[in-house]
């Protein structure tokens, strides 16, 4: 008799909602760190130029608000200031980073390489749809 007990999703439908759910759980996972930890501003005056001269972070933290950076700075800087909206800023940048480091192609290649392929085409077309509507994505580049 066939067996489907190893197989933890009978339609992709299912695997869809489990995806929601895992994200879901995710999100508010970091909403909650960010509320409870992220929230500190630092009032050090020499903050603002350590950070705009760290040639890893800064770019980043740019791009998690504007595709153009000579706005990005002035923004990315009162947002980490304000007690306020510090924690979305932080929410915001630890998802990028997700994003940037862990949901890529890529990384379900070792997985299976028959996925590799499909998930770098969405991969490719996601970039695509994201410059025709003038937003360039750092997980994409």
């Amino acid at each position: 008799e066939d067996t489907q007990a190893l197989i933890p999703f009978k339609t992709e439908d299912e695997i869809a909602q489990a995806f929601r759910e895992e994200f879901d759980a995710l999100y508010v996972l970091i909403e909650a760190w960010v509320l409870m930890y992220a929230h500190t501003v630092n009032d050090d005056p020499s903050f603002d130029q350590e950070l705009s001269h760290n040639e890893d972070l800064w770019p980043f933290l740019l791009g998690c608000t504007y595709t153009n950076f000579s706005d990005a700075h002035e923004h990315v800087i009162l947002l980490l200031r304000n007690p306020a909206t510090r924690p979305f800023l932080m929410m915001r940048i630890m998802i990028q980073c997700l994003y940037v480091s862990m949901w890529k192609a890529t990384a379900f290649g070792a997985i299976n390489s028959k996925y590799l392929e499909k998930l770098t085409v969405m991969e490719e077309q996601l970039k695509v749809k994201g410059e025709l509507f003038g937003s360039k994505f750092l997980c994409f580049k």
